[in-house]
């Protein structure tokens, strides 16, 4: 059950909603109802077994490395490559090693809690990852992220779980581009960014910040405080500031003596 989870369906008493297996057998009954009223049951048992660290049925790799997260874990997997099966793990506390959680002859799968570890970057025989993991934003309160280049301020109840914070600044295509999460993370609330860039004071009045979708530019907006530009977003992702030298367009599609049909495009700001 996700951290910010209040739909009133689960009991309390389930917990986060996991099963901690013992030594013995645990009944479960699963009932379903339909509006009707009628129901149907299935019970059966829950029989633990001893965890293995071979699991045959794991398919082959495309790439040498490569990593997913999944709720509060992250997981990496990599081609075998020898004997060398250590994965390095590096975060802001420092470095440490760890072995393949479950494996066979296609791929080693390491997996990192990330309520205990908030990695900076991976590296094993197979190659090296940056996952930029910057902070954990907690989706019951209100939290801010601050750094050279990026503040963010989410409100309370912003997030329906607890968000490992991607944060980066580089430069590509001439332009500064920044990440703030990432574009699959939903917002219900809307969260306030300030972007601090190098733009001259004299020509910030023609700037603004743009979400980069692919090769093209959404507009967002901003307002220029201090050394920074400040805008609000309901989406995350990777945004850059830009400069709007181009004037709006009107086409004309036809003019009468009652009415005029005119079409105005602006490729930037507009």
């Amino acid at each position: 059950i996700a951290d910010g989870n209040r739909l009133p369906y689960y009991d309390p008493q389930l917990g986060n909603g996991e099963i901690v297996m013992k030594d013995r057998d645990i009944p479960v009954s699963i009932r379903l109802t339909d509006s009707f009223g009628n129901r149907t049951t299935v019970r059966l048992p829950l029989r633990p077994d001893q965890p293995v660290k071979e699991v045959p049925l794991l398919e082959p790799m495309k790439k040498e490395i490569e990593y997913d997260l999944i709720d509060n874990t992250l997981m990496v997997a990599q081609k075998p490559c020898g004997n060398q099966n250590a994965l390095k793990v590096f975060t802001r506390q420092g470095q440490f090693e760890i072995t393949p959680t479950y494996f066979n002859q296609n791929r080693w799968v390491y997996l990192i809690n990330l309520q205990q570890h908030l990695p900076d970057s991976v590296s094993g025989c197979g190659g090296s990852v940056e996952l930029l993991l910057r902070d954990r934003v907690p989706s019951g309160s209100s939290y801010d992220y601050y750094s050279d280049k990026v503040d963010i301020h989410f409100p309370e109840r912003a997030l329906y779980d607890t968000v490992f914070l991607k944060v980066d600044h580089r430069l590509a295509g001439g332009r500064e581009v920044f990440t703030v999460g990432t574009r699959t993370t939903p917002l219900k609330r809307t969260a306030r960014v300030l972007l601090k860039s190098e733009v001259p004071v004299a020509d910030r009045e023609k700037y603004a910040v743009y979400r980069v979708q692919g090769n093209g530019l959404d507009y967002e907006g901003g307002t220029w405080l201090g050394n920074g530009i400040q805008f609000f977003t309901r989406e995350l992702g990777d945004f850059t500031i830009a400069r709007d030298d181009l004037k709006p367009v009107i086409f004309k599609i036809s003019i009468s003596n009652s009415s005029a049909r005119l079409r105005i495009r602006d490729r930037q700001s507009g």
